[in-house]
């Protein structure tokens, strides 16, 4: 894959193995990511020292920035509470640590 690499959300929470890099995420204004919102891959180690995230987000208002590594967190601690979590669940558990910086915790 060629970084930076623009997709969807649902293909980043399909796809975690592939996360060695970064992602860039848009958040509508309710707060809350959508499967459906445009996500973009990039490697961190690619920018200038003065950038946070490509000049090509700025294009697309992009703005809020997700290691892989932590996304892969918040899908293997779901996977630790529920085996095989669907789609839906693992927005919830990406949404949570967003908002919460803290994993989501299933009764």
């Amino acid at each position: 894959m060629e970084l930076p690499f623009v997709t969807k959300v649902a293909w980043v929470l399909e796809n975690p193995s592939d996360l060695e890099s970064w992602m860039l995420v848009s958040l509508p204004r309710s707060g809350s990511l959508r499967l459906a919102d445009t996500a973009m891959i990039f490697d961190s180690r690619e920018l200038d020292p003065d950038e946070d995230y490509p000049p090509e987000a700025s294009a697309l208002e992009l703005r809020t920035v997700v290691g892989g590594p932590s996304i892969q967190d918040v899908l293997s601690n779901l996977s630790q509470q529920r085996p095989n979590p669907d789609i839906e669940k693992m927005l919830d558990a990406l949404n949570y640590y967003l908002e919460h910086d803290a994993f989501i915790s299933l009764q």
